[in-house]
């Protein structure tokens, strides 16, 4: 195959900061920074993950990511992200006194 044959017209005529291919290898590079610096540093592993989120934003089509989060499938998904963030929520009153005896009624 020639190198004309495997790109499209429409990804030769975008922009490099607008072509959806970009992001997505781009996207990919990011994830795999992400799993190399996990054994090292959360600083980094946190702003990997920032620009891996505003990488994959762009790549990202609402009106389908709507549609798959309406699938029976997605359910668990979404109630396992609610259970995380709701612990997450919980776990910062109990560690944080002083956060906790501002916050909580039974503390006054």
């Amino acid at each position: 195959m020639s190198a004309d044959a495997t790109t499209s017209p429409s990804a030769a005529a975008l922009p490099a900061w607008r072509d959806p291919a970009a992001w997505a290898k781009t996207a990919d590079i990011l994830a795999v920074l992400i799993a190399l610096s996990l054994p090292w540093s959360t600083s980094l592993v946190g702003i990997f993950v920032v620009a891996w989120v505003i990488t994959v934003v762009p790549t990202l089509d609402p009106r389908v990511f709507a549609v798959s989060l309406q699938r029976p499938i997605s359910f668990l998904a979404i109630a396992l992200f609610g259970l995380a963030l709701l612990g997450t929520r919980r776990g910062a009153r109990v560690f944080m006194p002083s956060a906790r005896a501002q916050s909580c009624w039974c503390c006054r």
